[in-house]
C-alpha cells in the first residue's frame, strides 16, 4: 500500500492505515479482498469535485476499481474519514452492487461494517509502534550466533482464544 498526501486535520497515516486494513480484513474474511500490495490511498483536497449522486453533499472520497486506488479528502475529522474509508474500499473489493444502487449498498454496508471494524483498526493503531519495536528486536537480538536453531516456549502462552462457533464432533463408532 502506498499512501501519498497530508491531513488537514493532524490525522496520521498510522490511523489511515489501520483503517485501510481493518477494513480489507473484514472485506477479505467475506470474499471481498482487496490487494494491498498495489492499492494507493491519495489524501487530496477533494473541495472542488461534485458528488453526482447529490451536488450537495460533497465529497469525502473516491475509488477507481480499475486503478485500485482510492482518494480520501484532507479537510476530515477522524470519524467521517473512517467511514470514508470504509466506503470507498467496499467499492474497491465489491466492485459494484449494480446500476441505481451502487452508492446506497455501499453506503449502508458502511454503517454495518464500521462498528465491526472499529476495534480492529484500534488495536492495530495504539499497538503499531510496539509491534515495529518486536520485529526490530527480533531481527537483532535473536540471531542464533550458535548455528543451533529452537522454539520459543512463550508461543504457547495462554491468552485467552476461544471459538464461538464450536464445532460438535460426532462420536466415532468403534
Amino acid at each position: 500500500m502506498k499512501i501519498t498526501g497530508k491531513s488537514k486535520r493532524n490525522i496520521s497515516k498510522e490511523f489511515i492505515r489501520s483503517w485501510v486494513y481493518a477494513t480489507s480484513v473484514v472485506l477479505a474474511y467475506h470474499n471481498y479482498p482487496i490487494d494491498l500490495e498495489t492499492l494507493r490511498v491519495e489524501i487530496k483536497d477533494l473541495r472542488k469535485k461534485v458528488n453526482k449522486v447529490d451536488p450537495d453533499a460533497g465529497v469525502g472520497g473516491l475509488a477507481w476499481t480499475g486503478q485500485n486506488r482510492i482518494a480520501i479528502s484532507c479537510w476530515m475529522r477522524q470519524e467521517n474519514l473512517a467511514s470514508t474509508i470504509i466506503h470507498e474500499l467496499i467499492h474497491i473489493g465489491c466492485v459494484d452492487f449494480g446500476e441505481g444502487t451502487n452508492e446506497k449498498c455501499t453506503s449502508t454496508l458502511t454503517a454495518k461494517l464500521k462498528k465491526e471494524i472499529q476495534p480492529i483498526a484500534e488495536i492495530l493503531t495504539d499497538g503499531t509502534y510496539k509491534r515495529a519495536a518486536f520485529f526490530a528486536h527480533t531481527k537483532i537480538a535473536y540471531r542464533n550466533k550458535s548455528g543451533k536453531d529452537f522454539y520459543d516456549r512463550s508461543q504457547w502462552e495462554k491468552v485467552g482464544v476461544s471459538d464461538k462457533y464450536k464445532t460438535k464432533r460426532k462420536k466415532e463408532v468403534a
